[in-house]
């Protein structure tokens, strides 16, 4: 990879999407990648729109300022898509990882993707199975790991054990390299 891997969040306050662009930001450093994690908030309440924000290169990144047209965006609430102009104002060759309990056809039917690439992850189900509450951001990170093949699962996974040992319980944390496990066979690529 020579060139800059840029990655905006959509998402809610509470559903991990600030967890999720400091997960990406942290192992990915730790993995000897240059990454930068940038957050944008409106107001700091559960369910108030929260935009995240990562680049991603091997060498260093001197461009700080804010991104507009991403190779990939994130959703992890898959009603922004329909109240939002999330996708129309995006350029032709972005991807689009979304929490849906729906598929992929369903989505391209309800939303005018063009022929943009999708994949597609019940993360709200597999969070709510593995740790009881809906917080999709991880799992949504995981299938965003997978597709951009930047690290091994299994580096991954150990460097996600040790940022996430930092802020949760060894029983959150294990449960969240469950949701790991579930989104990387569960997720659907298109």
């Amino acid at each position: 990879m020579n060139r800059v891997i840029e990655i905006s969040w959509f998402g809610k306050a509470g559903q991990g999407v600030v967890t999720a662009s400091g997960a990406m930001a942290s192992v990915l450093a730790s993995d000897g990648q240059y990454v930068q994690s940038m957050v944008e908030y409106s107001l700091p309440r559960k369910g108030v729109p929260v935009r995240a924000f990562n680049r991603i290169s091997k060498n260093p990144i001197r461009n700080h300022s804010y991104i507009v047209y991403p190779d990939i965006v994130a959703v992890t609430d898959a009603s922004l898509l329909v109240h939002s102009n999330i996708v129309q104002e995006q350029k032709e060759e972005v991807s689009f990882f979304i929490n849906s309990s729906r598929d992929i056809s369903y989505i391209r039917n309800k939303v005018d993707f063009r022929d943009r690439s999708l994949f597609v992850v019940d993360a709200d189900k597999i969070s709510l199975q593995e740790i009881g509450v809906m917080i999709p951001g991880i799992s949504v990170l995981s299938l965003i790991v997978k597709y951009l093949n930047l690290i091994s699962p299994v580096a991954f996974k150990e460097k996600l054990r040790e940022f996430l040992s930092e802020k949760f319980s060894r029983d959150l944390v294990e449960e969240n390299l469950a949701i790991v496990e579930r989104s990387l066979e569960e997720g659907e690529l298109d």
